[in-house]
């Protein structure tokens, strides 16, 4: 189950789904076969899952450099574009197409559960923030 292999622990999953915390600790942990569980809990852990993997938020930006009225020059940030994606591979194309049209910061953000948790991608500099392996969280073509 791809939700018990993400790096979510199993304290977040139990306040999401109710599902108890020492049971997905055993089931992480491989002490309890996945199969082996309720119905109800299998379908509260997927709802989870399906909740996560489909809520991206992709903005670009593109920074613009100024001189203010005291001759400092300045960065501003202007947003060109910020549109919301059902997968991770369709968020990681739209990245992609902004890098194309020249946008200087890039964030992919997936927003889950109650909890936000946020994923920032910046391809100018060829890493994420948070180092996130897409491909393996979320089954996208891309590890940043």
């Amino acid at each position: 189950m791809k939700l018990l292999e993400s790096d979510m622990t199993a304290y977040r999953i139990s306040k999401e789904t109710g599902v108890s915390e020492s049971q997905l600790s055993r089931m992480k942990n491989g002490e309890i076969e996945v199969g082996r569980i309720t119905l109800d809990n299998a379908i509260k852990l997927n709802n989870l899952w399906e909740e996560l993997k489909m809520n991206f938020l992709v903005t670009g930006y593109k920074v613009e450099t100024f001189e203010n009225v005291a001759g400092m020059e300045m960065q501003e940030e202007n947003l060109i574009s910020e549109a919301k994606y059902n997968t991770a591979t369709q968020a990681e194309e739209a990245a992609k197409e902004l890098y194309e049209k020249g946008a200087d910061h890039i964030e992919i953000v997936h927003l889950g559960g109650k909890d936000h948790a946020v994923r920032y991608w910046n391809p100018r500099e060829g890493v994420a923030a948070t180092g996130v392996n897409w491909t393996k969280e979320f089954e996208a073509g891309y590890q940043v």
